[in-house]
C-alpha cells in the first residue's frame, strides 16, 4: 500500500518550522502508524523541544549541475534530514544526486528528496534511517539500529551490532552484523546474509534469501509467495508458511545445511545443489502441502513428507526417505545415487513408487496400499519389502542391464499357483529402450540363513527371494522368460 509519513522540517532564523512528508511503500497501517508514532513522538519532539540537533539538507541547491559530494556539518545528537523542502516550506523540483557521510552526533536519518543518494553512517549505536519511497539510497553503516526502506531501489549494507531492516520491495540487503532481524514486503527483495545470526521474516513476492560462508546461521520464516532460499555456506531454518504460492530452497557451490519446514497446504520444493555444487545436507518435512524434495549432495539428507504426497529424492550416501501421505496421487522416493539409502513408505500411503541407485546399498520396504512399483536392478545390494497390506500390489521391475552384478533381496516375495499370480509380481526388462535384452537365466532353491530361491539374470544381476521356495516346475518354467 502506499502512503507517508511527516516528520518535522524546514528552519527559518533558528525556528522549526512546519512539517516534511516522506512517501512511502508500506506493507500496513500497523506498520505506518508504529514508524509514524516514533518519528513524531521521539524524533520530531526531541527536534521541536530542543533536545536534539535538526539540520536540513535542502536538495534545492543539490540539483542540476550541483550534484555531487556534499559536507554534513557536525552537531549533537540529532535528525539529519535529505529533503526538497526549503526552509519556508517551498518544494523543489528535480532529483538530487548526491553522496555524504553522516557525522558523529545524529543518531536519526531521513531521505527524503527524489533521485539517488549515496549515505555512508555514521556507527552509532542507536541509528534509525528511514528512506522514502521516490529516493534511491545506498547506505553502508556499522553500528547498529534500525533502516525503513520504504520504497524500491534502496541498497542497505551493515556490519557489526544488531540491526533491524525493512524492506518493501526491489530492495537489497546485505549483512554481517552480529545479529540482523529483517523483514521483507512488495516483491523482489534480494537479502544477502554474509555474517552472524539472522532472523528474516519474508513477507513479499519471489523475494530472494541467499546464506553465504560458513558459520553464518538464518532463521527464516516465509509468509509471501514464491520465495527463493539459497544456502551457500551457512545453516538455514526455514518454515514455510506461504499460503498461495511454495518455497524453493537450493544448494551453491559451497553447501551447507538446510532445515526445510513446510507449514503450509501448498507444494514447496527442495531442488538440492545447482551444477557444481559440492556439500550440503538436507532435513526437511513435506507437511499437508507435500512437494519436491532434493537432498543436499554433501549427503546424510533426511526427507520425510507429511500428509501430502511428496518425491523425495536422494544424494550422497546416508540418506533416508519416508513417505506418509496419500492425499493428491502416489508417493515417489528415488535413491537418487550411489551410497547409503532407506526409503520407507508407511501405512498411510497409497500408491508408491520407487526407484534404486546406479550404485551403492538400499533398504527399501513399504506398507502401503494400492500398486507399490520398484524400479530396481542397477544397485550393488538392494533389500527390498514389500507391502503386505489388503489390496496392496507389488510390482518388482528388473529393466536395465546392470554394468556389474548387483543383488537384490526381497524379503517376502509370495507365488500363488504355478506362474504370476496374487499380489506380487517379478517383470525383467518388459519396457523401456532395454526392452527385450534381458532375461531370467537360470534360478535355484538354496538353504541356510538367506533361503529360498535365487535367480540369476542375464546380465548378471542376482534376485534372491528369501523365504520363498519355488518347486522344479515353477522355476523349469520361467527360466528364458521375464516374468514370475
Amino acid at each position: 500500500m502506499s502512503g507517508s509519513l511527516t516528520v518535522v522540517g524546514g528552519v527559518n532564523s533558528s525556528t522549526i518550522t512546519g512539517l516534511v512528508t516522506v512517501p512511502a511503500v508500506l506493507p500496513s497501517n500497523s506498520v505506518l502508524n508504529n514508524l509514524q508514532a516514533f518519528l513524531s513522538n521521539t524524533v520530531s519532539g526531541a527536534v521541536t523541544g530542543g533536545g536534539a540537533n535538526f539540520q536540513n539538507l535542502n536538495a534545492a541547491g543539490l540539483l542540476g549541475d550541483e550534484n555531487g559530494s556534499i559536507t554534513v556539518g557536525s552537531g549533537a545528537a540529532g535528525l539529519l534530514e535529505v529533503t526538497n523542502t526549503n526552509a519556508d516550506g517551498s518544494i523543489s523540483q528535480g532529483q538530487a544526486s548526491v553522496n555524504f557521510n553522516v557525522p558523529e552526533g545524529y543518531n536519526y536519518l531521513v531521505v527524503q528528496a527524489p533521485g539517488f543518494e549515496t549515505v555512508s553512517g555514521n556507527n552509532a549505536t542507536n541509528f534509525l534511517a528511514t528512506f522514502g519511497s521516490l529516493s534511491g539510497v545506498t547506505f553502508n553503516t556499522g553500528g547498529a539500529g534500525t533502516v525503513a526502506a520504504l520504497g524500491p531501489n534502496d541498497y542497505v549494507g551493515l556490519i557489526n551490532g544488531a540491526w533491524s531492516v525493512l524492506a518493501t520491495g526491489g530492495d537489497t540487503v546485505n549483512t554481517s552484523a552480529a545479529t540482523s532481524t529483517i523483514s521483507t514486503f512488495g516483491t523482489s527483495n534480494v537479502v544477502g546474509l554474509l555474517g552472524g545470526t539472522s532472523t528474516v521474516q519474508a513477507g513479499g513476492t519471489k523475494d530472494l534469501i541467499e546464506t553465504f560462508n560458513a558459520g553464518v546461521s538464518a532463521v527464516v520464516t516465509v509468509t509471501g509467495t514464491s520465495d527463493n532460499i539459497l544456502v551457500d555456506g551457512g545453516s538455514d531454518t526455514v518454515f514455510a508458511n506461504a499460503g498461495q504460492s511454495g518455497v524453493n530452497a537450493f544448494f551453491n557451490a559451497s553447501g551447507g545445511s538446510l532445515y526445510f519446514v513446510n507449514n503450509s497446504s501448498v507444494v514447496a520444493s527442495v531442488t538440492g545443489g545447482v551444477s557444481g555444487a559440492i556439500g550440503g545436507a538436507v532435513t526437511a518435512f513435506g507437511g499437508t502441502g507435500g512437494g519436491y524434495y532434493v537432498g543436499g549432495p554433501g549427503g546424510n539428507n533426511s526427507l520425510v513428507g507429511g500428509t501430502g504426497v511428496v518425491t523425495l529424492i536422494g544424494a550422497g550416501t546416508g540418506n533416508f526417505l519416508a513417505a506418509n501421505g496419500s492425499v493428491g496421487g502416489g508417493n515417489d522416493l528415488q535413491v537418487g545415487t550411489a551410497g547409503t539409502s532407506t526409503l520407507v513408505a508407511s501405512s498411510s500411503t497409497g500408491a508408491n513408487q520407487f526407484v534404486g541407485g546406479t550404485a551403492g546399498t538400499a533398504l527399501i520396504s513399504t506398507s502401503g496400499a494400492g500398486q507399490q512399483n520398484f524400479f530396481i536392478g542397477n544397485g550393488d545390494t538392494e533389500t527390498i519389502t514389500g507391502s503386505t497390506t489388503a489390496g496392496a500390489q507389488n510390482i518388482y521391475h528388473f529393466e536395465a542391464p546392470s554394468t556389474g552384478s548387483g543383488v537384490d533381496i526381497i524379503t517376502n516375495f509370495t507365488v500363488s499357483g504355478s506362474a504370476a499370480h496374487g499380489s506380487n509380481y517379478l517383470l525383467v526388462d518388459e519396457q523401456g529402450s532395454y526392452a527385450g535384452q534381458v532375461s531370467i537365466a537360470s534360478a535355484e532353491t538354496v538353504g541356510g540363513g538367506q533361503g529360498g530361491t535365487q535367480i540369476q539374470l542375464s546380465d548378471s544381476t542376482t534376485i534372491k527371494l528369501i523365504g520363498t521356495y519355488l518347486t522344479q516346475s515353477q522355476i523349469t518354467s520361467i527360466v528364458g522368460s521375464n516374468s514370475i
